[in-house]
Order: C-alpha cells, then structure tokens, then sequence
C-alpha cells in the first residue's frame, strides 16, 4: 500500500531518461502466464483513473488526487500491474490492466495495490497515468539533483558519476527531452537522479523476473535522513578503504551502489540500536475490516468465496475472487447479484469523509457468498 503521510526520504544524488509512452496493438508481452503467452507489467500512478470501460466518461475510482507536478515527490507512489491489452479504447489511449490477485514481491520494486489483493480485477486506464520504466537491467551514472529538490533531502550523496545497477520495473521521471537520458527515479526510501546511456532499455512496461538471492550482510550502515537526527538502516557489503576515506554497497530493493559511510557511522550504530522510525499518522480503514459504519457492521457483511466471479454493476464481467475475503460495504443490488463497496484507498484522515471515488462497486452471484457465523 503507498504511504500516506510523508516521511523523510533518503536521496541518493543519480539522473535517467524521458520517453513517451507508447503500445502497439495487441497482446502485450513478459514471462509465461502458463498459456503460452507472456506477461508484461506496467507501473500506475496512484492518482491514476481506474475505469471499468476503455472511455473518458466511464466509471472510475481512484485513491488520490495529486497533480502531475507532484509525482517527483512520490517516485514510489505506483504500482505493478499486469497489462492484458493495449488495444482497448481505439484512439483514445486506454490500456486494459488486471490487478495481480497475488503478487509476486521479489519480482517487483514496488508493492501492488494492497486494498485490491486477492481480486484480479480487470480495468482501463489511460497511458499517460503510467510511469516510464527500466524495461531490463542497466546502468545509470549520478548526476546532481535539478532546481526544485530540497537540499535537506538529499541526505546520502553519490559523487557525481558513481555508477547505479538499476533492476527491471523501477519507476523513471524524465528531466527535459527524452534524448538527455536523464531522470529521477524512486526506489523504496531512496530517491535517484541519474543519467542513463541505454535510453532503449526504458519504456511503458517491463517483464517481471525474480532477481538473484542476495547474500546476507555482515553489517549495517546508518544513513542520516534529513536534519531531524533519524536515520535509515541498510545492509551493508563489501566495506573498504579507498583514498582514505570508507565505503560500502549497499543492495536496498531492486538497485546496487557504493557510497561513503557518513562520518561515525559505527558510534551510530550504537546508539540507534531500534532501526527506522516508522510514520504513523492516518488511521488505516482497509476493505479486509470494512469499517464503513464500524467494526461490528462490517462483521455482518457475508465473505466472498475463493474461485467466484465478480461483475460490475451493469453485468459486465469484472474479474475473480482468488482469496476468500470481505469487503468494505453493501452498495445497490443489481437484480440477483449483492453488490458491495471495494475501497482503493485503505486510508484517510480521521476528520475526512470517504469519497465516492475511493470505490468500486463489484457485485456476485448469491452462492457465492459465505454467511458469518450467527447469521446461518
């Protein structure tokens, strides 16, 4: 699930590339989905239009409503999707997606959309609400950070021109004409400006691949975040001394680079002993509690059994339930069918009303739902 409240970031100097986002027609293609045919992922910002049809007016929800000028703020505010087909919409630039039901982590950098687990849901959205991608494995080169970066969150500098191993699927936001190669990029608490060479190796999506095992850290280094005194933990390897001064790589999710240990980093170590603060500060309402009127009118709603199909409210066929769950609420029957509220967005501030576009509406066939207990 993304963040909700901001935390400090660490902010790694490095810079990549800047493409428009195009499909051909068709099946999109990555890994073996056991029919033959392969798989492709792509990246969807958060505040993306999730539709139910390929069209500018359709149904839609969506969990924010940030602009566009904001999403250098939140490079990791996206997530996996599996593409099922860029033909979808004609001209209008809609893509055909699916959530993944279960996804596979160790084959992505970012995690899916939580509140959508166990549902593989097939949706629309436009193109440009995708984020430009590694297609494959590459390497990028720091750059400093443009104009517009606050200098209190580039906390863990690379030395302009360290090289960067970037994995397939991390999320690229070009800086200037796509032929610069240069971007910012979001990987977990780190924040990349990076320079890339291999502009081919980017696009609108990447297949997923489960990298190799990394070997466990002997130690850690403690990263400082911001000017607060908090500090991020990271496994380090490969410690050594080069022109007097130490340094390590570090492995964090789906990219590798060496940097220079902050100045008493092993004092540091000792006292921080408790790791990465953590941010708290939305109170967390998730379709698996379905709290629309509380815990205990949640409780009464009937589970949905693993294998059903679920429907949209006009009958179209909406996607399959791949693990039993509840969900957040009842909406309007659609004849025979019970019909519920599915939140994509798990949270909000406690002072704010859910809006009408936090939701989908899915509705199921009476035998597939699962009584609670007390209500047989």
């Amino acid at each position: 699930m993304v963040p909700y409240a901001r935390h400090l970031r660490v902010v790694v100097a490095c810079l990549a590339v800047g493409m428009v986002l195009t499909f051909g027609t068709g099946q999109a293609s990555a890994g073996q989905d056991g029919n033959g045919s392969e798989e492709r992922f792509v990246l969807v910002w958060s505040n993306a239009q999730l539709r139910v049809r390929p069209k500018a007016d359709a149904p839609f929800a969506r969990a924010f409503d940030y602009a566009r000028s904001e999403q250098a703020a939140r490079l990791d505010w996206v997530w996996p999707m599996k593409v099922i087909d860029t033909a979808k919409g004609g001209n209008d630039g809609f893509i055909e997606i699916e959530t993944p039901g279960r996804l596979d982590t160790a084959a992505h950098c970012y995690d899916g959309l939580e509140e959508l687990s166990g549902l593989r849901i097939r949706l629309f959205v436009h193109q440009s609400e995708l984020a430009l991608t590694t297609m494959r494995a590459t390497k990028a080169r720091s750059v400093t950070f443009p104009d517009g970066i606050s200098a209190w969150r580039q906390t863990a500098h690379l030395q302009v021109g360290s090289e960067v191993s970037l994995a397939p699927g991390i999320a690229l936001l070009p800086q200037g004409p796509p032929t610069l190669g240069r971007f910012l990029a979001g990987a977990g608490d780190f924040s990349l400006s990076i320079q890339m060479d291999d502009v081919e190796g980017t696009g609108p999506s990447y297949e997923a691949v489960v990298g190799p095992r990394k070997p466990a850290a002997s130690e850690t280094i403690h990263l400082p975040m911001g000017t607060q005194g908090l500090f991020l933990v990271v496994p380090a390897f490969d410690r050594r001394m080069l022109r007097g001064k130490a340094w390590a790589t570090i492995r964090p999710r789906c990219l590798e680079t060496r940097l220079p240990l902050p100045p008493g980093d092993r004092a540091a170590r000792k006292q921080h002993p408790r790791g990465k603060p953590v941010d708290v500060g939305f109170l967390g309402l998730t379709n698996a509690d379905a709290r629309v009127g509380g815990a205990s009118a949640s409780a009464a709603l009937p589970r949905v059994r693993s294998g059903a199909t679920a429907y949209w409210p006009d009958g179209g066929m909406a996607g399959t339930v791949v693990e039993e769950r509840r969900f957040f609420a009842r909406a309007k029957a659609s004849g025979a069918r019970s019909c519920f509220l599915v939140a994509v967005r798990g949270g909000w501030p406690a002072t704010e009303e859910p809006l009408d576009e936090y939701f989908l509406t899915l509705c199921f066939d009476p035998s597939d739902l699962v009584l609670h207990r007390g209500a047989q």
